[in-house]
């Protein structure tokens, strides 16, 4: 590794740091033969400071440590990010063509009850990792080293503590494997299924008296196993059950919040975008024939179909503020995942010259697909109603760039775990039509994605 680059950027960052009078951000970028990020994550999956991404779009970070954290709360969560996001990289001193990456998420909705099970997860925080590994297909290609520096820095300690860090990561050896079974054992779902009754029926009363058009419920479920769970063994298996899904970690003071997403919020590439709408669900099939089946009456379910094109139109009607040249698919057609399939229209175009990923994700969130029509009543209504601390569950997680470049997802097919509990969400639309029973399947289905990632 060439750390006489890394050190003529810290250099170069002290300089201007002292000329501000405030903290600047040093990025290396260093091309290197690196292990394989699951490799890295294998070695290091006991630390409480890893930002996993293994995106659907070929990109994959890995992060380790903490060179800067931007951190916001309240109602402007996404403005401050924003804003501070701004003013971090205007100023930092970049080698070896590097460019400043952060990795992080934003809650759900800041007005709904804090519980203490989201206690180590903020509002809003990007994470600007000390190292982090970038790669395209698990190949990894790019080594980036940030560290935030002081006026008052010593520049030859900084350095030695990267060199000693960067030693801990990749020279590490793997840690003892745990025993090959894990036995979890699921709470008693009697009371849930009678609190989920009430609250579909609440909602389908609403939807009668013409308040809400649409309205997303969630619901929790809580597992205990025999052995504490593992992050790397979590994720392998959602990168392996689900190849279509983004898969993603963070860790917080040994809290992990790991899922497999299917729903691309916004992504951003050198000014152009894609999202999608995806609304409408059936299961999958146990073969060919069932499978075809189920999806063809999912195209033509008019429930599906007309929940699907309420995302569509309000996913539209707020890109067109934001993007030009704005091209959709004409119809929905079906997104097969191993337990469900949903109805998906695809969206691209161009992005406004005056907006980033972070504005616009702001504008975006929280889609119909996992809030409602109208919007502000329905998150009223899950706010009064619903019960329970979604926490990051159904918001944004992703990462950005310097150059306005970025992925961001809708953290769905979620859980967050520690040592032996974890806490898994699901949800689904309710419509008019809705029925509790189909419902509560529907959900079912949605947990064995990370069910099936923990337990063996």
């Amino acid at each position: 590794m060439d750390f006489d680059l890394i050190h003529k950027s810290l250099v170069l960052a002290q300089e201007k740091a002292k000329q501000l009078n405030r903290h600047v951000l040093s990025v290396t970028r260093l091309s290197i033969d690196s292990p394989n990020i699951l490799d890295l994550l294998e070695k290091n999956k006991e630390r409480s400071d890893i930002n996993l991404w293994l995106g659907n779009s070929g990109h994959s970070l890995i992060g380790f440590g903490i060179a800067h954290e931007l951190i916001a709360k309240g109602i402007n969560r996404f403005s401050l990010i924003s804003d501070a996001w701004k003013a971090l990289i205007s100023d930092a001193i970049t080698t070896g063509n590097g460019r400043p990456i952060a990795i992080g998420g934003f809650r759900f909705d800041i007005h709904q009850c804090h519980s203490e099970l989201w206690k180590d997860f903020p509002d809003a925080v990007l994470t600007i990792p000390s190292i982090l590994i970038y790669s395209n297909l698990t190949k990894a290609n790019d080594l980036i080293i940030s560290d935030l520096v002081t006026p008052q820095s010593n520049i030859e300690n900084r350095l030695i503590e990267l060199k000693k860090f960067w030693t801990q990561i990749n020279l590490k050896k793997p840690s003892t494997p745990l025993q090959s079974t894990v036995k979890c054992n699921l709470q008693d779902e009697t009371s849930i299924k009678e609190n989920w009754s009430n609250l579909v029926h609440q909602a389908l009363d609403d939807i009668r008296q013409q308040k809400l058009t649409k309205v997303v419920i969630a619901r929790s479920i809580h597992l205990k196993t025999d052995q504490p769970i593992s992050l790397s063994t979590v994720i392998n298996k959602l990168r392996s059950n689900n190849p279509k899904a983004c898969i993603f970690a963070f860790s917080r003071h040994h809290s992990y919040f790991v899922g497999a997403t299917p729903e691309i919020l916004f992504s951003a590439k050198s000014g152009y975008f894609q999202t999608m709408a995806l609304a409408g669900t059936a299961p999958r099939g146990n073969t060919p024939e069932e499978d075809y089946v189920l999806g063809s009456k999912l195209l033509r379910s008019i429930k599906d179909v007309t929940e699907h094109a309420l995302v569509v139109n309000t996913i539209k009607d707020t890109l067109t503020s934001l993007c030009s040249d704005i091209h959709m698919d004409d119809n929905p057609s079906l997104h097969k995942l191993p337990n469900v399939q949903h109805l998906i229209t695809n969206f691209k175009g161009q992005i406004k010259s005056n907006k980033n990923i972070l504005d616009i994700i702001s504008q975006l969130h929280p889609t119909p697909a996992v809030g409602g029509i109208p919007s502000k009543t329905a998150m009223s209504f899950l706010r009064d109603h619903e019960k329970i601390d979604r926490g990051w569950y159904a918001g944004p997680v992703g990462w950005i760039d310097s150059d306005g470049n970025g992925e961001f997802m809708v953290a769905l097919r979620s859980g967050l775990f520690k040592d032996k509990q974890a806490t898994l969400f699901a949800g689904c639309g309710i419509v008019a039509g809705s029925e509790c029973e189909s419902e509560f399947q529907e959900t079912h289905l949605k947990f064995t994605t990370m069910i099936n990632a923990i337990k063996n």
